[in-house]
């Protein structure tokens, strides 16, 4: 049996038709906002209100206030009763909107990290590109085909290549970096919090909660690996352009451009520390921190 896989081409035009069912045209082709547009703004708020509903009317119960600050909020629970267990229609009506919810964010998820993904995949490929023409170069000076002129013409198409790449990984960490240091900040406070929940109560679903915010915490943490390892590419591949049998000016120039890829723009997160697996890593060891800190701290 063969399992059939999703090519570039038809994993682009999936994303490209969430974020426009999403109402998120990325190629501005229509400026009209549609129904999901606005739901992707006013569920989650309308999220965040239903939280802070339920934290005030159960303010006094400290397991309900840790597992709705695991997740931030029962959101269609509290906006109808805050009683677990209410009946028909109450009940009803919750799972309903708890689907809605659902639907609504999952669409948003898929939209807005696809997006994002696609966004540092593109960068991978520029970095690849570059790193192609460097070889080339390099290959063509090994092979003595090309004079010093020709190869100073092919220098300054890698330079400027690779300021391109460069000025596009920092557009992408001036537009994310926000976002991703939010995604660490809740990981860190909802895990903690939830591991605890579910320690001195019987609610043990928290911890597929955990494992998924764990799961997306690593995927983010891998992407910025991607990019990490692209400049770690690029510097091994100046380095090794046989830049020592050119002409002084286009060593100079070679060199120059080996000191701006050793110092390269990465996506980071609130520009406080690089995204890559290693802060993952300490962000892992962060949670279970404050794990063992409320189960010394906090007594239910």
């Amino acid at each position: 049996m063969v399992l059939r896989t999703f090519s570039v081409g038809e994993s682009r035009e999936y994303l490209l038709k969430r974020c426009a069912f999403m109402g998120l045209d990325v190629f501005l082709r229509d400026g009209r906002k549609n129904l999901w547009y606005y739901l992707c703004f006013w569920v989650p708020m309308a999220y965040q209100i239903c939280c802070f509903y339920t934290l005030y009317l159960e303010r006094n119960n400290p397991v309900i206030i840790m597992q709705c600050l695991s997740v931030w909020g029962a959101a269609g629970q509290a906006s109808l009763n805050p009683d677990p267990s209410a009946g028909f229609p109450d009940y009803e009506i919750q799972v309903a909107i708890h689907v809605a919810c659902l639907f609504v964010g999952i669409n948003e998820l898929v939209a807005l990290d696809g997006l994002y993904t696609y966004f540092i995949f593109n960068a991978a490929s520029m970095a690849d590109g570059l790193i192609i023409h460097v070889r080339n170069m390099s290959s063509q000076v090994r092979q003595n085909s090309i004079n010093d002129t020709e190869t100073r013409k092919c220098i300054k198409h890698l330079a400027q290549l690779h300021r391109e790449y460069m000025d596009y990984v920092k557009r992408l960490d001036k537009m994310y970096y926000v976002m991703v240091l939010m995604q660490f900040g809740s990981f860190a406070l909802s895990g903690s919090v939830g591991l605890y929940a579910a320690r001195v109560s019987d609610w043990y679903a928290v911890y597929g909660i955990v494992f998924t915010s764990v799961f997306q915490l690593f995927f983010f943490c891998s992407l910025g690996s991607v990019i990490e390892n692209k400049n770690t590419e690029i510097s091994e591949e100046l380095y090794g352009a046989n830049w020592a049998e050119m002409s002084v000016e286009n060593r100079r120039m070679i060199l120059f451009m080996l000191h701006h890829a050793k110092n390269a723009n990465t996506i980071s997160v609130g520009h406080l520390s690089p995204l890559n697996l290693e802060t993952g890593m300490s962000t892992y060891r962060i949670l279970y921190s404050y794990f063992l800190l409320l189960q010394d701290a906090v007594k239910v």
